[in-house]
């Protein structure tokens, strides 16, 4: 089946079927262990070991859940930033196109980086059924909105400040920190969303070295719209180091934002020149 799937000689909806398979198995499977492991906290391991031990079995089964669908090729370019360079106390800024995206970031992040990574994110995905538990398990920050609306991001003050505090010891302590400052999945991939500003404040009251990952192909192979993914698509990514200036005088949150979103524009129109380019040359 692996080597069909990599030749694409599958009907598609076969090829989504196994996609479907393989990642509701290793889900799964990673929510058990995750459960099990949270356990180890009555037996007197800090929580903090237990998280690094969830956020070791969140990265085996999402890398299977990746790996075992290869008509879903990935092409990872580390010339401009090489994963194994970037310091723990950072922050990573995403492109969020698609449900495929946190799946992929897992995957493709290093050991050392992705069991100290965390990132902030609605609290109510918390209540997915089976998986929600593994948010809270894993350590990551939830973010307490005042409604469910699409276009509506304020937030409960009083909750998020609590939030914010521990966020706040979490990057004193050096540690990694992943954001999507579109603040949702973005359904005209080709242009970013606005960012927005509140990651930025995170960023420039820490003075952390800023790094950005854009990923084009999530969208094509899981649609936002789409309950489940598995197309067979081409997924390109590239990881940037992002310089600021933290000492400019006129720094602030809506600058920074827009100066960054407006970089990892450019990459989003390169790395879909690409997609596209593989795309004609199949069809031919």
């Amino acid at each position: 089946m692996w080597v069909l799937c990599y030749l694409r000689l599958l009907p598609v909806a076969v090829m989504r079927a196994w996609f479907v398979l393989t990642v509701v198995v290793n889900i799964l499977i990673c929510s058990v262990n995750a459960y099990v492991i949270d356990l180890l906290r009555y037996a007197g391991v800090p929580r903090k070991w237990t998280q690094v031990l969830v956020g070791i079995d969140c990265r085996v089964f999402f890398a299977l859940a990746v790996r075992l669908s290869p008509h879903i090729r990935i092409h990872v370019d580390e010339s401009y930033q090489k994963w194994s360079d970037i310091p723990l106390g950072s922050a990573m800024v995403l492109n969020h196109t698609s449900f495929m995206d946190a799946l992929l970031f897992v995957a493709l992040s290093p050991w050392s980086y992705v069991v100290w990574c965390k990132t902030l994110m609605k609290a109510s995905l918390r209540k997915i059924p089976i998986f929600g538990g593994v948010f809270d398990r894993v350590g990551h920050f939830p973010v307490y909105f005042n409604s469910s609306a699409d276009n509506d991001f304020s937030v409960d003050r009083d909750r998020q400040a609590a939030v914010m505090a521990r966020v706040k010891q979490h990057v004193d302590n050096a540690k990694p920190i992943a954001l999507f400052p579109e603040g949702a999945v973005n359904v005209t991939p080709r242009q970013l969303k606005p960012f927005r500003h509140g990651s930025f404040k995170l960023m420039i009251d820490n003075k952390m070295p800023i790094y950005y990952m854009v990923v084009v192909g999530n969208a094509e192979t899981w649609p936002g719209s789409a309950p489940v993914g598995g197309f067979p698509a081409d997924i390109f990514v590239e990881i940037h180091k992002y310089n600021v200036d933290y000492a400019k005088a006129d720094l602030d949150c809506a600058s920074l934002a827009a100066a960054m979103q407006a970089e990892m524009q450019k990459v989003v129109g390169a790395l879909y020149a690409k997609m596209d380019a593989v795309g004609t040359k199949k069809s031919n």
